[in-house]
């Protein structure tokens, strides 16, 4: 498989990638100039709907020195028609493009270093931001950041060209100071930072567009800049629906895919991961307790379909090769005797040469990583669940900054599959060959509400992807990983739909997961 044959549009374009998709736009005879004329054509379309639903009266637009001033200018001169528009220039000796763009435009220009003198009209205006695009490499102080404040402090409207300024495109970090835009319009595709946090709260709705105005082209485009760096891309049912095994008339309660869960010392973690995993397909749930009875865990929270047995059955359960995906550490706290377990729990799966699916969360992923059990399993794919704090604790040297490069070197260093949970979760594959990663590309799911934070959903997760480890062939666990953490997502859109006024709990999760597998892979599953 090529990563050019994703849906392109789901891919995201990272800082080089958009460079390269402007320059082969250009090659393919379109001048840079027509690019930007028609950029500015989307973003003045957009900028005067939102104009039809505020009460600003006027327009002001931001220039800086690069391209996305030009951008500004062409827009400005495009509004000026219809609109009371001043442009504010963040320099006088623009090149290029930029320059060309400028010297058109006839209207008011106002020197960046005057901003208190039109604070009124900051507030009475539809703000255009056209400071600084993906090329932004440094952190924003002096005049961009009193004038951020001020933008801040007048609760400015403000629609984004291509990023916000003061936004990491590759990493959604905030660079010194960044502009809250409500809206963002961005060219060719997304760009990381339009999901990853906090850039994607500071780009607000974003729009993409095409600005080649030829369909053929702009294709091209994409094509060629994915073959220029490893590639990103959103999560969507495009991804992985068809990779559903549709259940068959032969099937039975093994064929459809057994998972099995180690027992918590937080009993209601053991019970949201066991229901989780039987709402979400497979053919049967395993849960082993301390007790090895269901009244060791919540009443309310059993369902008469697990199979409940002892966790001292555990290791036997390993080796039964009907069962072909296991779960440890949800609910449990790190401990001596837990690291034991752990350690010979890996020895034997080592064993099997069907390749079942480890997945270790909370106290298990602690003992995994603290351990140095990270290995190269030929016959075992492991899965690590970190939310920020645990990948905080557990990978102290890899820096959070750039989640999906941080993601990508966990997924490196543990040759594990690593789902680095959040608003902007990020799945990343284990490979440790660069030229494979358009087999495996980094992905970043930002279909999650943000009533997710919540205890016990990162165990809901845990379940659904046990039972869809199960209910797939080992290859396709890459598959099944970005369906999990959708599908999550999915069901809590659902829960939030039914009961819009009421808190999203992690137990309301398990009820809403057959809807959503039914509206995301209709064709393998029916409600």
């Amino acid at each position: 498989m090529q990563a050019t044959s994703y849906p392109l549009s789901l891919l995201l374009l990272n800082q080089r990638q958009a460079r390269v998709a402007d320059a082969h736009a250009t090659d393919k005879a379109m001048t840079s100039l027509q690019l930007m004329e028609n950029a500015a054509q989307h973003v003045a379309r957009h900028a005067e709907r939102m104009l039809m639903t505020t009460t600003k009266k006027k327009v002001l637009v931001l220039t800086g020195p690069g391209n996305n001033g030009g951008d500004g200018f062409a827009t400005a001169r495009l509004l000026q028609k219809n609109h009371d528009v001043t442009c504010i220039a963040a320099t006088t000796s623009l090149r290029g493009d930029a320059a060309t763009m400028a010297k058109k435009w006839q209207g008011t220009t106002l020197p960046l270093s005057a901003m208190e003198s039109y604070r009124p009209l900051l507030a009475d205006s539809l703000i255009i931001d056209g400071l600084f695009g993906t090329g932004l490499t440094r952190d924003l102080t002096g005049d961009y950041q009193r004038l951020i404040a001020l933008l801040a402090d007048t609760q400015s409207t403000i629609l984004a060209i291509d990023i916000p300024s003061g936004i990491d495109s590759d990493s959604g970090c905030v660079l010194g100071s960044a502009i809250h835009a409500q809206s963002t319009i961005t060219f060719f595709a997304r760009k990381p930072c339009h999901l990853l946090q906090p850039g994607k709260a500071h780009s607000g709705s974003v729009h993409v567009v095409d600005i080649t105005a030829k369909p053929a082209l702009h294709s091209a485009c994409l094509r060629h800049a994915c073959t220029q760096a490893p590639t990103i891309l959103r999560n969507h049912p495009l991804l992985w629906r068809d990779s559903f095994p549709r259940p068959q008339p032969q099937d039975h309660k093994y064929s459809r895919g057994v998972c099995a869960f180690y027992g918590a010392s937080l009993l209601g973690a053991h019970a949201l991961a066991t229901n989780s995993a039987l709402h979400s397909g497979c053919g049967m749930v395993i849960a082993t307790t301390p007790s090895g009875t269901p009244s060791g865990m919540p009443p309310h929270m059993v369902s008469p379909c697990v199979v409940v047995r002892e966790n001292a059955d555990w290791l036997e359960l390993l080796r039964d090769t009907r069962i072909k995906a296991y779960a440890m550490g949800h609910g449990m706290m790190i401990s001596a005797s837990y690291q034991k377990l752990l350690v010979e729990s890996l020895a034997i799966l080592r064993e099997r040469n069907d390749k079942p699916v480890l997945i270790l969360d909370g106290g298990a992923l602690q003992a995994f990583i603290v351990n140095k059990l990270a290995h190269t399993y030929p016959s075992l794919q492991v899965i690590l669940t970190p939310h920020h704090g645990e990948a905080q604790r557990c990978f102290p040297d890899i820096a959070l900054d750039n989640k999906c490069l941080a993601a990508q070197t966990m997924a490196r260093q543990t040759q594990a599959i690593v789902v680095l949970k959040g608003n902007d979760t990020v799945i990343a594959h284990a490979t440790q060959d660069t030229a494979a990663d358009s087999l495996f590309p980094v992905v970043i799911n930002d279909h999650a509400p943000s009533s997710l934070a919540a205890a016990g959903s990162g165990d809901v997760l845990v379940g659904i992807l046990a039972s869809f480890c199960a209910a797939m062939p080992a290859p396709l666990t890459w598959q099944a990983c970005l369906a999990g953490v959708y599908l999550h997502g999915e069901a809590a859109y659902l829960a939030q739909r039914r009961n819009p006024h009421v808190p999203l709990v992690a137990s309301m999760l398990p009820r809403f997961l057959r809807q959503a597998l039914a509206r995301c892979a209709p064709t393998h599953y029916n409600v």
